[in-house]
């Protein structure tokens, strides 16, 4: 006697454990791996990233699908069946299709944890993109350059048109104020001529006390205590 539900069942049962090993990372077809509160997938043509309970539910969903037949006539390799997943993950950035919207998924990464930011543009091979790497630099800079968002601050260098290198240089001179920074180089100045005109600017002060915030030329014209053309005239006295 043949048990038609016992053999059909099995083989959706081996049809399951073999798409579960695929969620898994456990084939070769696809890597699997987790950072921070996401699960990023690479199939070997296309890198997505998903939250991770997201992708967990997906997984299991896909799992009662096949369980209850909806892919008994499906080929493993059939790409049709991946589509149909992909789709229900609720993928947040795709390297080679949809959604591929870099700034939404800045905000989103940012906004969930800060901590793991750096960490899930490098999985993503996203870390050398403009907005990404100036947001890295930015918040590597420290609290002064980053205030209370490093994503938006490093909006505000970009709008400005600095590259990240160029602005790690005047960042590392001092400047945390893109504006400020912008003004003098528009004027033609560089990072170092801005720290020579501030330094001139503190060397008259003599003994008396600080006109500029935090006893800084720059950290003044950055906070908005100081008009940047105080430096930029010091600079032209000299030049």
């Amino acid at each position: 006697m043949s048990f038609n539900a016992i053999e059909t069942a099995q083989e959706r049962l081996k049809m399951a454990e073999y798409f579960a090993k695929e969620f898994s990372g456990e084939t070769i077809n696809l890597s699997v791996s987790t950072v921070g509160d996401y699960t990023v997938v690479d199939d070997g043509q296309d890198r997505w990233i998903q939250d991770s309970a997201d992708f967990d539910s997906a997984c299991e969903d896909f799992l009662q699908l096949v369980l209850k037949g909806k892919y008994d006539d499906v080929d493993y390799f059939d790409t049709d069946w991946y589509s149909e997943f992909c789709n229900s993950c609720g993928c947040l950035y795709s390297r080679i299709g949809a959604p591929n919207d870099l700034e939404y998924f800045c905000e989103k990464v940012y906004e969930n944890n800060p901590d793991d930011f750096e960490e899930v543009m490098e999985k993503m091979s996203l870390e050398d993109e403009d907005l990404p790497a100036m947001a890295i630099m930015i918040s590597n800079a420290g609290d002064r350059c980053s205030g209370n968002d490093a994503l938006d601050e490093a909006q505000s260098w970009l709008d400005e048109d600095f590259d990240t290198q160029d602005a790690s240089l005047w960042v590392e001179s001092g400047f945390w104020n893109a504006s400020a920074a912008a003004a003098c180089r528009d004027y033609g100045m560089d990072a170092q001529d801005a720290v020579g005109a501030a330094q001139e600017l503190r060397d008259l002060e003599g003994e008396d006390d600080s006109a500029y915030t935090d006893e800084c030329p720059i950290y003044s014209v950055c906070n908005g205590d100081t008009n940047v053309q105080v430096i930029i005239d010091k600079h032209n006295e000299t030049h």
